[in-house]
Order: structure tokens, then sequence, then C-alpha cells
């Protein structure tokens, strides 16, 4: 899917203008049917640095009603989280039911970018993943 984008298309202002409303209508729409139905929602933003996902983040979280989401700025872990499971503290973040999370980072940052750029080996990228998939549920 990715390689098919072309990069240098741009909307144009007014094009979004126009996208907008009925955009916004819809995702407030869903943002309703989720909170009928009980659903969880998680929304996870990841990239790499000044790509973009804060405004992306700040136009999604205009059409919501505030009451029924939070998001939620990830940021490399503080001393006294290292003592729990890595995992620990997206665990504490994860919506209840009928509400939506927005992650500005995610859990997939580390198999995915510590094992190239940081000090995770092979095994912990696989103990990682295997965390990630227990983390989602049966």
């Amino acid at each position: 899917m990715l390689e098919s984008l072309d990069p240098a298309k741009k909307l144009k202002r007014k094009e979004w203008d126009e996208r907008r409303e009925p955009l916004y209508r819809r995702l407030k729409a869903l943002q309703a049917a989720a909170s009928r139905a009980g659903m969880p929602v998680i929304v996870l933003f990841e990239g790499w640095d000044v790509a973009g996902k804060g405004p992306c983040i700040a136009a999604l979280t205009q059409a919501l009603d505030p009451r029924g989401f939070k998001a939620w700025p990830i940021r490399p872990a503080q001393a006294h989280e290292l003592n729990y499971p890595w995992l620990w503290r997206f665990w504490l973040k994860l919506p209840p039911r009928g509400e939506i999370a927005i992650f500005d980072r995610s859990w997939y940052r580390r198999p995915l970018v510590e094992r190239i750029e940081g000090p995770l080996s092979e095994d912990e990228c696989r103990l990682a993943l295997r965390d990630i998939v227990d983390l989602s549920g049966p």
C-alpha cells in the first residue's frame, strides 16, 4: 500500500476545507456508535520525528467529543517505569469501554525502531512481539 503513495502529492487548502466537515461528522458518528456499543477504541500514531503526527492528532481530536477520548504522548520510559514490565505504562492508558485512547507513539516502537536503532537483541525483539500479541488479548 505505501509503495503506491506519492509523497509529493498534496491536498490543497480549499479541497481540505470542502472535505473536512463531512469527515468530522462521520468521525463524530463513529465515536458515538463506539460509545453506545461499549467498544473501546485505540488509535496509534507511529512515525519519524516531525513527520506530522502532532498536527494530525490535533485535526482528529477537533472532531471528537472531548469527554470520550484521551490523547497520550508517549515519551521514553522514566526511571520509575523501568521497575515494571515494559508494556505497563501503555496498559495503564488503555481506554475503558466506549472511549477512545489516541497514542502519539506506540508499543510497536520497541520491536520496530529499537531493534534497528537501539540496544534490542533479536531475542528481546521476539519477546517484545510476543508481549504485544498478549496485550491484544485472545
